[in-house]
């Protein structure tokens, strides 16, 4: 699994970074199938990048510092919000 988080990273920032993009480019007569489907992409990257860290304190740290981790990475990112 190692192997694939990194990819996971890079698909989750450039999924965020396109949506995000898309998103700022509404007017007032913008179609709904495309601010759904924006936010579709938006929230797929946004969703990758909420999960790889998850992915990453699972795989590198030893079994019984994974419930710590966890809690520091669920801290971080309740508050960074």
């Amino acid at each position: 699994m190692v192997g694939h988080v990194g990819l996971l990273m890079v698909l989750a920032t450039v999924l965020t970074a396109i949506g995000g993009g898309l998103l700022t480019t509404f007017s007032i007569d913008t179609r709904t199938s495309k601010w759904i489907g924006y936010q579709v992409i938006y929230g797929v990257g946004f969703g990758f990048t909420r999960q790889t860290p998850i992915i990453c304190v699972q795989d590198i740290l030893a079994a019984e510092d994974v419930p710590v981790g966890f809690a520091i990475i669920m801290f971080t990112q309740f508050f960074a919000g």
